[in-house]
């Protein structure tokens, strides 16, 4: 509605009420306007920059709170353009989110109690002392720590018996059978070195970052050492390559994946070319060989 005001001002009383009446008629028309066109740049804000959950569902036109958004013009290159209706899910795409849910904790996992006792000086006297009033621990909620890594020492003592021969002199001894390290001269124990495994060749954490981590721990290894039990636990490990090579060359198909990759030559003292095959087993997706 426009509202245009006349060239000359009506110098009767009831012309005058007249005009003020369309004034205020056109004032409150322009202030519901205003209110929605605000209401509509709000949630046009919300439908391109707010969070998933805040934009709008797919083909619905509304608004979170129930309500129907439609937006009354656009602002396109800075001007804004009117008499044009679109809806702001237009262009809103499809919704694929459930919304947040409850998380669900695996049962598997160890659970431990943790009791909060109540403190008797806040409780009045009169409830301890009534034979009538219980007791007992309600549950809250629960949470997921992760266990702080910890560096032990194992100390191996091995069981001896020794007999002494009276008559010879003699002394004879019989000791408990020891394991022998995975590694000779390896001061690390079975799980430190699965643990450096995992970290290397599944989580890719190089070596001199896995040395700054055990450092945190409170037991640094040198990236060096690091080098040299993997390269031992390779060497151990190569029947058990041998035997995934050989069930994949049994297959009837197989797809070959070649990667260029640096090789350092000794006889030549310098790095060559070189590439690194993956062959995956279709009768064993699991097993796959890598040869250089």
């Amino acid at each position: 509605m426009t509202f245009s005001l006349p060239v000359e001002l009506p110098d009767n009383l009831p012309a005058c009420h007249a005009l003020i009446r369309r004034q205020v008629e056109v004032i409150e028309e322009l202030t519901a306007r205003i209110e929605r066109l605000n209401r509509d740049l709000a949630a046009l804000k919300r439908h391109m920059f707010g969070s998933r959950r805040e934009r709008f569902v797919a083909g619905g036109g509304e608004d979170p709170a129930g309500e129907e958004v439609v937006l009354e013009g656009s602002v396109l290159d800075g001007e804004l353009t009117g008499g044009e209706s679109a809806t702001a899910s237009a262009s809103a795409p499809p919704r694929t989110s459930k919304g947040r849910q409850k998380r669900v904790i695996d049962p598997s996992i160890p659970r431990e109690k943790v009791l909060h006792p109540l403190d008797e000086e806040k409780v009045p006297p009169e409830w301890l002392k009534d034979p009538r009033s219980r007791r007992f621990y309600r549950f809250v909620r629960e949470e997921v720590e992760l266990q702080e890594a910890r560096v032990r020492v194992l100390e191996h003592y091995e069981e001896v018996i020794v007999l002494d021969d009276e008559a010879t002199g003699e002394s004879r001894m019989l000791a408990a059978s020891t394991p022998e390290p995975l590694i000779p001269r390896c001061y690390v124990g079975v799980a430190l070195l699965a643990y450096l495994v995992v970290s290397r060749f599944a989580d890719h954490i190089p070596y001199y970052r896995e040395e700054d981590i055990l450092a945190r721990v409170g037991f640094s290894i040198h990236r060096a050492t690091q080098w040299r039990w993997m390269r031992a636990v390779a060497a151990m490990v190569l029947p058990l390559v041998e035997l995934m090579r050989q069930g994949v060359m049994q297959s009837g198909v197989q797809g070959i994946d070649e990667t260029p990759c640096p090789l350092l030559c000794s006889e030549r003292g310098r790095f060559g070319r070189s590439s690194r095959s993956a062959l995956p087993s279709p009768s064993a997706p699991f097993a796959s060989w890598y040869g250089g």
